[in-house]
């Protein structure tokens, strides 16, 4: 079992859809909490955090939820969108990153196809 997961409920995404995913962490050390980064392989376009737990949020490429948000549940959800895409065919990148003092701890790393519309 990895100290970090992150998935995504889309097999495939198309450019303004919701994408919805959930950070569980596996790690019993101390750590100061998670970001989450996004990048969308070869384009300039980007994602949109619209979700953290059933509030709404807009925030853009970077997502950072701290040790107290995410509590004794040991895992958050978050929701996401990619607005516009300038590619006919390109990759989502998805990766959660335990921070702790300024160090990253462990990390994981998930794909989504990307389609335009």
């Amino acid at each position: 079992m990895k100290d970090i997961e992150i998935s995504v409920d889309q097999k495939t995404v198309v450019a303004g859809a919701d994408i919805t995913g959930i950070v569980r962490i596996n790690y019993d050390g101390r750590f100061d909490g998670v970001q989450v980064n996004t990048y969308i392989t070869g384009s300039n376009d980007y994602v949109r955090f619209t979700n953290l737990e059933g509030k709404k949020i807009s925030l853009i490429s970077r997502l950072f939820v701290d040790r107290q948000t995410i509590g004794e549940k040991r895992a958050f959800k978050f929701t996401a969108r990619v607005d516009q895409s300038s590619q006919k065919e390109s990759s989502i990148r998805f990766r959660a990153a335990m921070i702790q003092e300024h160090k990253e701890i462990a990390s994981d790393t998930v794909f989504v196809p990307l389609h335009a519309e």
